[in-house]
């Protein structure tokens, strides 16, 4: 609770959005197949100037997993969810209960670092920068 009482939602401070931004993905009851991750946006190559003629370029944006810079990754898995991964994720935090399956997408394996080291993964707490990868 917050100091006049409200809940506090996680990653956020105050109305004016001016403190973390981070995304909060809570997997409760859940089945979900695919990648949950930070990212780096661009548009298309060679594209430098949005004007009437071109503006649907607005929405063409190409989104490719990267290692969070300014902004939380935060992933809670509960223990009757399964969240099956597909490709490279980049979290800072994640919270795995008892029960709770994370694992890779058929005939892959998943392995997963934190701070650039690899560790194994089973329920527990985990912050810092964390990667999962499908192999």
């Amino acid at each position: 609770m917050g100091p006049d009482g409200k809940p506090l939602l996680r990653g956020f401070q105050g109305e004016d959005l001016m403190g973390a931004k981070n995304m909060d993905v809570q997997l409760i009851n859940a089945k979900l197949t695919g990648m949950i991750s930070a990212a780096t946006a661009a548009y298309k190559e060679g594209l430098t100037q949005i004007r009437q003629s071109n503006c649907e370029e607005l929405s063409n944006i190409t989104q490719t997993p990267a290692a969070p810079i300014n902004n939380g990754v935060i992933v809670s898995v509960d223990a009757q969810s399964v969240w099956t991964v597909t490709g490279p994720c980049y979290l800072t935090k994640l919270t795995l209960e008892n029960g709770g399956t994370i694992c890779a997408a058929d005939g892959k394996t998943l392995k997963m670092t934190v701070d650039g080291k690899e560790t194994a993964l089973q329920p527990g707490v985990y912050t810092g920068m964390i990667c999962l990868a499908v192999e």
